[in-house]
């Protein structure tokens, strides 16, 4: 698990100020004299409005707040309720299913509408937010029941585990089978304003670490992306400070492009020293990501390159040898 324990919640504090005006009279005022309709009355002097109420500022989330919505959301099969916590990298990832699917042949495409249940004249229209709907019952949730059985459900490890380094955060998570743990695993988080949400990739259930390999694979296909828009804007493929110079060239977060020993201030994510290398002409590249510490923060090496497919092997220190695509 990643960094320093530490939890931080900012409470909003409201202040009302009320000033209150006092009434007075000029020393040549005489006073009012008992059925004196035409006496005067003493000047008031006006009383302030109430200052206005400050904005409550948003409540900063907690690591294992949003944990426990995504127990919830799982339990309950609440794919609106996991859809609103997941981080941008999961929802750019249903997008890009989706367009994948639209630019398919015609085979591809009722493929994909017939797993989710979809008419295929909708596809053009369909949002990642529905299609998170219709695959979570299907993909996610069949697959747990195929492979524990009906008598199932998650839960935070107690007392609640969590590690926080900067943007990112671990949550220690259990899966109960008949009510016995089954399995222990790190959801893995990250900081978006105020808010932690779940992310980079959904967590695999096999054992401690997979959520740093679902981590490094999803880190591998956005190195890829921005390889291909370096390539079109500046004719060759970089390396990550060419892919992140903190300045100009922007195409990949920062911490994504720490995660390369090369780059200033070095600091791996997830778990996962990332290593890009680019011949000399700039014409061929690939990426290898590989655990910073073998069985804790994953057990498989991985390899991207120019053809976008990412393979794996479990040989600890073996950046050589790669032969299954990883899933």
């Amino acid at each position: 698990m990643l960094g320093k324990r530490e939890f931080v919640i900012v409470a909003a504090v409201l202040a009302l100020l009320v000033v209150f005006g006092c009434e007075s009279k000029t020393p040549e005022t005489p006073p009012e004299q008992p059925g004196a309709d035409t006496a005067e009355k003493p000047a008031e002097k006006p009383t302030e409005k109430p200052t206005e109420e400050p904005a409550e500022k948003p409540k900063e989330s907690t690591p294992e707040a949003t944990a426990a919505i995504w127990v919830k959301g799982m339990n309950e099969g609440d794919a609106d309720a996991l859809y609103d916590i997941y981080c941008k990298e999961i929802i750019e990832e249903l997008e890009d299913d989706i367009e994948r699917a639209r630019k398919g042949g015609e085979n591809r495409r009722e493929r994909f509408c017939k797993n989710i249940g979809l008419a295929i004249e909708k596809l053009d229209t369909l949002t990642a937010k529905e299609f998170h709907k219709r695959a979570l019952p299907i993909e996610i949730l069949a697959r747990i029941d195929k492979m524990h059985g009906k008598d199932w459900k998650f839960a935070l490890v107690e007392p609640v585990n969590v590690e926080i380094e900067g943007n990112v955060a671990a949550v220690r998570l259990k899966l109960m089978v008949d009510d016995e743990e089954k399995i222990a695993f790190d959801l893995a988080l990250t900081k978006d304003g105020e808010a932690w949400k779940m992310g980079p990739a959904f967590p695999r259930m096999e054992g401690a670490g997979r959520a740093n390999e679902a981590a490094a694979m999803a880190s591998l296909k956005n190195i890829c992306t921005a390889q291909e828009l370096h390539r079109m804007r500046h004719g060759q493929y970089g390396d990550c400070t060419d892919l992140n110079d903190g300045k100009d060239k922007q195409y990949i977060d920062v911490t994504l492009a720490k995660a390369d020993p090369d780059y200033p201030h070095h600091a791996p994510k997830y778990g996962y020293v990332i290593n890009i290398t680019v011949n000399e002409d700039g014409t061929e590249w690939f990426a290898i990501a590989t655990p910073v510490r073998w069985g804790i923060d994953g057990s498989r090496n991985f390899k991207i390159d120019i053809t976008g497919v990412t393979y794996y092997n479990t040989t600890e220190g073996d950046t050589t040898n790669f032969k299954d695509a990883a899933e």
